[in-house]
């Protein structure tokens, strides 16, 4: 899941909403953090921001574990990463068709939730912005025990960038995807990604309800329990983020 993905449900609690992009803010800044589960569970506790923080943080893990472990994600991104390949006549073997695939499900989720309520994405990111960056930068050195002082300009990026944005237009959505590509280590596809997005943006429109189900629902599948109790890492290595 993605920025938006993981947020727009809880814009009435800005500190939980923050804890809900932080795990990517710090990959984006610096990916030498650490942070498992059994440390935010020592700071999730009571009403201070700190606590609020911390238990948006597990949201997020718990999201994105229900997320890519459900069979409508597998299938949507699959079918989007066979689009990819289509377009791109990729060589046997080659990882980015799959990449892509995840990563366009993700980006266009964020459009698909953004398109039904564009004061949605207004809303985000003024919630976001109404915290000092200083202060979460604050807190993720009080839960982590360690400096990050990568995180608030990088926040201050991420804030100024407001991305969500880009991945509503074709054209802009592609030069994200680019960028993306550059910083993991692929070469640029240039606009040939063009072709495949008013295809992609429907299919993935069409199966939002579907791809979010799980994700709202107020039961953890068996697999989210699982990895939740072994203390799974917040984000998966190599997992796609735009910034």
């Amino acid at each position: 899941m993605n920025f938006l993905a993981h947020g727009y449900r809880w814009l009435d609690r800005p500190y939980f909403l923050a804890g809900t992009a932080l795990p990517d803010w710090i990959v984006l800044a610096d990916r030498t953090l650490r942070i498992r589960m059994s440390l935010l569970r020592r700071w999730c506790h009571g009403g201070d921001p700190v606590a609020e923080v911390a238990r948006g943080m597990i949201q997020h893990l718990r999201d994105d574990v229900i997320f890519h472990s459900s069979p409508v994600f597998a299938w949507a991104s699959a079918k989007l990463a066979d689009q990819v390949h289509e377009v791109l006549q990729e060589p046997p073997g080659s990882l980015l068709p799959a990449f892509l695939g995840h990563l366009l499900t993700e980006l266009l989720l964020d459009a698909a939730i953004a398109r039904g309520n564009y004061g949605i994405v207004s809303r985000y990111y003024g919630v976001l912005a109404s915290i000092p960056v200083e202060e979460l930068q604050g807190i993720v050195e009080t839960i982590v025990g360690r400096p990050a002082a990568r995180l608030t300009p990088m926040i201050r990026r991420f804030l100024a960038a407001q991305v969500v944005w880009d991945y509503l237009d074709d054209r802009s959505c592609v030069n994200r995807v680019n960028q993306i590509l550059r910083r993991v280590g692929f070469s640029p596809i240039c606009d040939r990604l063009s072709g495949v997005l008013p295809a992609a943006r429907g299919l993935i429109h069409r199966q939002r309800e579907r791809l979010l189900a799980h994700v709202l629902s107020a039961h953890d599948p068996p697999i989210c329990q699982e990895k939740l109790k072994a203390g799974v890492l917040m984000r998966k290595r190599g997992s796609p983020r735009i910034c």
